[in-house]
């Protein structure tokens, strides 16, 4: 028994020196344009530990515009936007904590044209893959979050215009996330993207939660997918 409640301690201490650090070099250490924009979510903005942001806008012209942060070391890679028929997907870089869970938080706010705005249930959305496995929400009602649960909404703001958000939570925290969103080209219509945004941050996991992940596990699909960064 004695044992027992020796490694136990030991877990618990360890989980707590690395939260107390990584939380000083949060704090301490700024990536390039780091600052909580003033459009993120409160729960972003209020985060001191190892998180990430960036947006894509375009301007009159059409030209591409990247804002982007973080506030840990070493640098991420610099996030990779991509879109081509009927696919967008955005990949980030993060550096690895296994005793930490990562939240994600995608908007997407778009032109479309037709007599229907765009489903984006079908073919496979959204999906969100990372190093050791993938996830795929259901559809719900806004709005998604931390503490509101997992899912996402898409919204006709009028217009001609969209907007798509969606909220992720995987644990442990991965190397790196690759979000991809995909409608038919032939049935829908996307003209363009006005705003792109991915939010991610990881936070350590509570000592009785972590004893408790295995359903985490089982939503998130961690294990049954192996993938390699692109």
């Amino acid at each position: 028994m004695g044992g027992f409640w020796t490694k136990r301690l030991l877990t618990v201490m360890v989980a707590v020196a690395l939260a107390a650090g990584l939380a000083g070099q949060a704090g301490a250490q700024t990536g390039p344009g780091y600052g909580s924009p003033t459009w993120a979510p409160d729960w972003f903005k209020y985060c001191t530990n190892p998180k990430q942001w960036v947006q894509w806008t375009w301007n009159q012209q059409g030209q591409q515009i990247r804002e982007w942060g973080f506030n840990y070391l070493p640098f991420p890679a610099e996030p990779i936007l991509s879109s081509a028929s009927g696919i967008l997907s955005v990949e980030m870089d993060n550096l690895r904590r296994p005793y930490y869970y990562k939240q994600v938080w995608v908007d997407i706010t778009y032109t479309w044209s037709g007599t229907k705005i765009p489903d984006f249930s079908s073919p496979s959305n959204p999906l969100l893959e990372w190093d050791g496995g993938w996830s795929k929400l259901l559809e719900q009602n806004s709005p998604v979050g931390p503490g509101l649960g997992t899912g996402w909404y898409n919204q006709d703001l009028g217009g001609s215009k969209g907007r798509f958000t969606a909220y992720f939570e995987i644990w442990p925290q991965p190397d790196w996330e690759k979000f991809t969103l995909q409608w038919d080209p032939k049935t829908y219509t996307i003209n363009g993207f006005d705003r792109v945004v991915m939010l991610t941050q990881c936070n350590p996991i509570p000592e009785p939660v972590f004893f408790q992940m295995g359903a985490l596990l089982g939503l998130s699909g961690i294990g049954l997918l192996k993938l390699r960064r692109r």
